[in-house]
C-alpha cells in the first residue's frame, strides 16, 4: 500500500471499542510522525509542552486540540454507557469540565508531576492514558451528582419502580405497634448513626413497600450509597412521613442528631461522610445485610427481656 504500511489498533474501554487507522510519517506531511496508538503526533505533543512550560504567556491551544482529538468520542461513549448519564444530553457539559480540569492540572499533574526541579514528563502515551483517567473520573463525578439530584427530586415510589407494591392498610396497621417499638430500640441502642439509618431504610422498603429482604439490601445500597449521612437521614424523614411507625418523637430526633454530630475522624463528623464509605470489604449488600441482622438481634433481645414471664 503506497504511503506506508497501514496499522490498525483497538482501544478497549468499559463497553465500547474505538477503531483507528494510522499511516506512517510520509502520509502526514507537515504534522510529521504520528505516535503509534495515539490520535496526535509527537510534534503536537512537543508544541503543547512548549506552550505550557516555556512560552510566555502560556497557551492552552494545543492542549485543547489534543484533548478534543483524544477524548470527544470517548466521553460521548462513556456517557452513553453510564446509566445515570445515558440520554441526559450531558456530554458537552462533561467535555467542558474535562477541558477545564486538564487546563488546571496538566502542568503539575502530569508534566511536572515530580516537582519543578524534576524532569519533564515527555511520555505522550502516558499523557493519553492520564487524560483518559481524568475524563473517566469526571464522568463518574457527573453521574454521582445527577444521581444525588434525582434522589432529592424523586419520590421513593418512583425509585422503587414496579416492585414497590405497598401492602394493604390492614397489614400495615397490624405492624405499626411492633415497628414503633423496634424503631425506638434501634435509636436508643447507642449504635453508630450509619447502622441506625441502615435499619430504618431497610425497614421502610420491607415493611412499607413489601419488598423482599434480599432486594431491599440492594436498594438501600443503590439509593443511599453516595449520600452523606445527613442527606440520607433527610430523605428517610421525608419518605418516612408516609409510614406512621416512622414518625419520630423529639427525644428520638435528638438522639439521631447527636449520633450524626459525633466525629468520624479528625476532619469530619458522621453527618458529612457518604454512606458508601462505611461498606466493608464484603461489599454493599452484604454490609447492609450484616448491619440489619445485628440490629434485629438487638431488637429481639430487647423484646424478649421485656416480655412478661409466664407462670
Amino acid at each position: 500500500m503506497s504511503g506506508g504500511k497501514l496499522f490498525c489498533g483497538v482501544l478497549l474501554t468499559e463497553s465500547w471499542r474505538l477503531w483507528y487507522n494510522v499511516e506512517k510519517e510520509s502520509s502526514f506531511g507537515f504534522f510529521g510522525r504520528l505516535v503509534r496508538g495515539l490520535e496526535f503526533t509527537a510534534e503536537e505533543f512537543d508544541i503543547m509542552v512548549q506552550e505550557l512550560l516555556y512560552q510566555e504567556p502560556l497557551s492552552y491551544a494545543m492542549l485543547c486540540q489534543i484533548a478534543e482529538k483524544c477524548l470527544k468520542k470517548r466521553v460521548y461513549a462513556m456517557c452513553a454507557a453510564n446509566e445515570d448519564l445515558r440520554g441526559r444530553k450531558r456530554e458537552e457539559d462533561v467535555l467542558q469540565e474535562v477541558y477545564i480540569r486538564l487546563m488546571n492540572t496538566t502542568i503539575y499533574g502530569f508534566l511536572l508531576r515530580q516537582g519543578v526541579d524534576g524532569p519533564v514528563n515527555r511520555d505522550p502515551e502516558g499523557f493519553r492514558a492520564w487524560m483518559g483517567t481524568v475524563a473517566k473520573n469526571i464522568v463518574r463525578d457527573e453521574a454521582k451528582k445527577l444521581r444525588r439530584q434525582d434522589y432529592h427530586n424523586t419520590s421513593l415510589e418512583d425509585l422503587t419502580g414496579t416492585i414497590a407494591q405497598p401492602g394493604s392498610v390492614q397489614e400495615r396497621q397490624e405492624n405499626i405497634g411492633i415497628l414503633k417499638t423496634a424503631m425506638d430500640i434501634v435509636i436508643t441502642s447507642k449504635c453508630a448513626a450509619y447502622k441506625m439509618l441502615t435499619w430504618m431504610g431497610f425497614a421502610l422498603f420491607v415493611h412499607h413497600y413489601n419488598i423482599p429482604g434480599h432486594q431491599a439490601n440492594r436498594m438501600v445500597v443503590e439509593v443511599f450509597r453516595d449520600l452523606p449521612l445527613s442527606e440520607m437521614y433527610a430523605l428517610l424523614r421525608r419518605v418516612g412521613s408516609k409510614a406512621e411507625w416512622m414518625t419520630l418523637t423529639d427525644s428520638q430526633e435528638k438522639t439521631i442528631q447527636t449520633a450524626l454530630k459525633k466525629r468520624r475522624d479528625a476532619q469530619r463528623i458522621y453527618a458529612e461522610v457518604p454512606y458508601g464509605e462505611f461498606f466493608m470489604k464484603k461489599g454493599g449488600s452484604e454490609s447492609v445485610s450484616d448491619w440489619v441482622n445485628r440490629m434485629n438481634t438487638i431488637i429481639r433481645r430487647e423484646l424478649e427481656d421485656a416480655a412478661p414471664v409466664s407462670q
